[in-house]
C-alpha cells in the first residue's frame, strides 16, 4: 500500500513554509512577524526576534525532525545561543 497522505491547511502550509524561511533566512519564526531576529533556538532552529523567543512553542519535539508536534517551553532557558 502508499505511504501516509497528510492534507495541511493553508494555515499550516503558511507554517511550516515561514518555518523553513526562518531556518534559511535568519527571519523570526513567528508568521508575518518582521522584527529583527536576536535568537536562535538550539532545540528548534527557528529564529526569534525578543519579543516571541520568550513565547515560542518548538515544532520540533526531542529527536522529531517534522511539523507535526509542538512542545512547552520548559526549560527554553538550555536552548538559547
Amino acid at each position: 500500500m502508499g505511504g501516509t497522505t497528510y492534507n495541511f491547511s493553508t494555515e499550516e502550509k503558511e507554517i511550516n513554509e515561514w518555518t523553513l524561511r526562518s531556518r534559511k533566512e535568519g527571519i523570526c519564526g513567528i508568521v508575518k512577524c518582521f522584527n529583527k531576529p536576536t535568537t536562535q533556538c538550539k532545540k528548534c532552529t527557528n529564529y526569534y526576534c525578543s519579543e516571541h523567543f520568550p513565547s515560542h512553542l518548538d515544532l520540533v519535539p526531542e529527536g522529531y525532525f517534522g511539523f507535526e508536534y509542538a512542545t512547552s517551553n520548559e526549560g527554553l532557558e538550555n536552548y538559547i545561543d
